[in-house]
C-alpha cells in the first residue's frame, strides 16, 4: 500500500508541479520526496492513534542473532555495491 501512495503521488505531484507550475528539473525530485514523506505518514498514523498489537518498544539486540543477519544479508550487501561499482566503472569507459 505505502509503494501505492508514494508511485500516485509521484505522479500528481510531478504533473503538477511540472505542468501546471513549470518548476522544470527541481520539481521532479521535490515530488519524490514529498511521496516519500506522504507514504511514512500514513504508514505511522495506526501506531500513533490506534490500539494494535504491533507497538514502538525498546530495543534489545540478541548478538547470535545479529551475526547471522550479517551473514545471510552480506551476500545481498556485497552483490549491491559491486554493481554500483560496475556502473560506476560502465560510466567512465
Amino acid at each position: 500500500i505505502m509503494n501505492i501512495i508514494i508511485a500516485l503521488s509521484n505522479i500528481v505531484f510531478d504533473y503538477l508541479f511540472i505542468v501546471v507550475f513549470g518548476w522544470g528539473l527541481f520539481s521532479v525530485a521535490l515530488a519524490t520526496c514529498l511521496g516519500i514523506v506522504l507514504s511514512g505518514i500514513f504508514g505511522i498514523i495506526p501506531f500513533l492513534f490506534q490500539n494494535l498489537e504491533l507497538k514502538f518498544s525498546s530495543l534489545y539486540i540478541n548478538l547470535r542473532i545479529f551475526k547471522n543477519i550479517l551473514y545471510n544479508g552480506s551476500s545481498e550487501f556485497f552483490g549491491n555495491i559491486s554493481g554500483s561499482l560496475y556502473s560506476i566503472f560502465a560510466n567512465f569507459v
